[in-house]
């Protein structure tokens, strides 16, 4: 008797264990809140707004950052929505 519920005890906690870590790994693999567009996605929308020589994408949480340059030459620093693609924040430095 005494191994029969010790039997179905180590059974419900193995199926709570299974349970736990399947929810954990789709909670990982899903991304939290909106969908991010992709880097290639984030470099489009870049040119398409006017900025060349993008020479860095980089993803922080929910914003990219971003290192490119103003048709006149004229060196940017973006932040942008990575759900959006919204540019957040643009810091410019004069070229020499």
């Amino acid at each position: 008797m005494k191994k029969r519920i010790i039997s179905s005890l180590a059974g419900i906690v193995l199926a709570a264990a299974t349970s736990i870590a399947a929810a954990a790994t789709t909670a990982a693999q899903e991304p939290a809140g909106a969908a991010r567009l992709s880097i290639p996605e984030i470099h489009e929308k870049m040119q398409a707004a006017g900025y060349r020589d993008i020479r860095k994408i980089e993803l922080e949480k929910d914003i990219y950052k971003i290192k490119a340059q103003l048709p006149g030459g004229d060196r940017v620093k973006l932040r942008v929505d990575a759900s959006s693609g919204e540019i957040l924040e643009r810091t410019q430095k004069k070229s020499r």
